[in-house]
């Protein structure tokens, strides 16, 4: 009978986080009432923007029954991963008259999911600070402003986030299963973007590490044998896909040979030796492409014919050679990946804000809702990493040194994925690990005045009667 009770309150939601949820879908209502509409419609400037590889493939999918490249018809979609093309298939199959609208709609339900998530993640690393954690995701301007736009980076932190906590309840309670989970999310996340393919490579040796380091009740000899298992598993939800794009010629990758080419030119717009770190399109890149163009043109005349993997590889390797041919001092390289972390980190994602709700270039037009966006977005951001930071040290000092390794180690494997570029549409997916190391901190930083008012305290009843404290520590 006593635990009736304790059932009962563990069932129901505290007061403080109904009050939260609804202030989240109150927001998501308005942010959507004050939208551009343009953000709502396909192949708009606003909706392409975020969304190149989504609403179009699926309708190309409907009607032809293949995966086609939308802007080269007759060819194959081989840029990359089809997950979120294959999440619109049943709205373009029902002819849904605002298809954009039902996945935004989605899209609200999964990131309240993933500030859920963030909720349970704070309670079982920390027992602590749900609520706080669930608020750094809930109302953040970043997470918002990509939430009321489709785009896959959504549903792809959704699954990173699943996997995350999986990982994390491993470590408290040794459950080999939640190994399992963690590798499934990893895998369904690849059918999203491709940055979780460098961490499912990794589980075999990360799960015995942190399982050491946490002193997991499972035997780090055995988690060896879970994590093989669980990179085994991820592999495998993903095999058909690499299997796809291995027969048309891009390797057993879920992204293409181009996609590659590209990744090294988008790099190249922030290595400009006039402009370094900063956007630059028509230096070094527009030089590779050039010389790309006239490398495909010298290629085909030793040809009688060329295929598209054949182009392809041809692009990639052009543009690896120009890259690592000394055209980019070291020195310069290196500012441009601090500019580019600088942007992964510290960025508030006000430029996504304006987006949404049509303030892009407004800022002479309208400045104070044009800044007071921006200002929001970026006091936002660098208080979370400012408390982040004090609460990597924090876990460190306390020898919680596989949490320290965990957050810390996600959030430079997914910047390493567009190191220069860097920008805070590419944080999505770590927003959770960051947010949990700002918990993390807020709570030293509530310690520390504690004990330091603690301390205040015991020093001013000491003054005011040194006999009485005397007394207090002899009993």
């Amino acid at each position: 009978m006593s635990s009736a009770p304790s059932l009962r309150a563990g069932l129901i939601p505290s007061w403080r986080f109904v009050t939260l949820s609804i202030g989240y879908f109150a927001i998501c209502v308005t942010l959507y009432v004050l939208a551009d509409p343009a953000c709502h419609i396909p192949s708009t400037v606003c909706s392409n923007d975020a969304d190149h590889y989504g609403y179009r493939i699926a309708v190309i999918f409907h009607e032809s029954g293949s995966f086609n490249d939308p802007n080269t018809p007759g060819l194959p979609w081989v840029f990359w991963p089809p997950g979120f093309a294959l999440m619109y298939l049943p709205l373009v199959a029902l002819d849904v008259a605002r298809p954009l609208v039902m996945m935004m709609a989605f899209q609200v339900l999964l990131m309240y999911a993933m500030a859920c998530i963030a909720r349970e993640a704070a309670k079982v690393v920390f027992g602590a600070g749900q609520d706080l954690a669930f608020s750094l995701i809930a109302f953040n301007p970043l997470l918002l402003s990509i939430t009321l736009v489709p785009q896959a980076d959504v549903v792809y932190a959704v699954w990173m986030s699943g996997g995350l906590l999986s990982l994390l309840v491993f470590l408290k309670r040794g459950s080999p299963w939640q190994v399992l989970v963690a590798g499934i999310c990893l895998g369904v996340a690849a059918y999203m973007r491709p940055g979780s393919v460098g961490l499912i490579y990794l589980l075999p040796v990360a799960v015995p590490l942190l399982s050491k380091l946490a002193g997991c009740p499972m035997n780090w000899r055995r988690s060896i044998v879970w994590g093989i298992a669980s990179s085994i598993l991820a592999m495998a939800i993903i095999a058909p896909w690499l299997w796809r794009q291995h027969e048309l010629g891009q390797g057993f990758r879920v992204h293409g040979l181009i996609t590659e080419s590209e990744l090294v030119l988008d790099s190249l717009d922030y290595l400009d030796p006039e402009h370094v770190g900063s956007y630059w399109p028509d230096g070094l890149s527009a030089d590779a492409r050039k010389i790309i163009d006239q490398a495909i043109v010298d290629y085909r005349q030793e040809r009688t014919s060329l295929q598209r993997h054949e182009i392809d590889m041809l692009r990639r390797d052009v543009a690896m050679d120009y890259a690592t041919s000394g055209v980019v001092p070291l020195p310069d390289a290196l500012l441009a990946l601090g500019h580019g972390f600088r942007r992964f980190m510290l960025s508030g994602g006000e430029g996504f804000l304006h987006r949404l709700v049509g303030l892009d270039g407004q800022e002479e037009a309208q400045p104070i809702q044009f800044y007071f966006l921006k200002v929001l977005s970026l006091a936002f951001s660098l208080t979370s990493r400012i408390l982040g930071l004090l609460g990597l040290i924090w876990l460190i000092r306390s020898g919680r040194w596989e949490l320290a390794i965990l957050f810390g180690g996600l959030v430079l494997a997914v910047w390493a994925g567009t190191p220069f570029k860097g920008g805070p549409r590419y944080r999505v997916p770590v927003e959770i690990p960051l947010e949990l190391l700002a918990v993390a901190g807020w709570m030293a930083v509530t310690g520390w005045v504690g004990r330091g008012r603690g301390m205040r305290n015991d020093r001013l009843r000491e003054a005011a009667d040194p006999a009485a404290v005397s007394r207090v520590e002899l009993s």
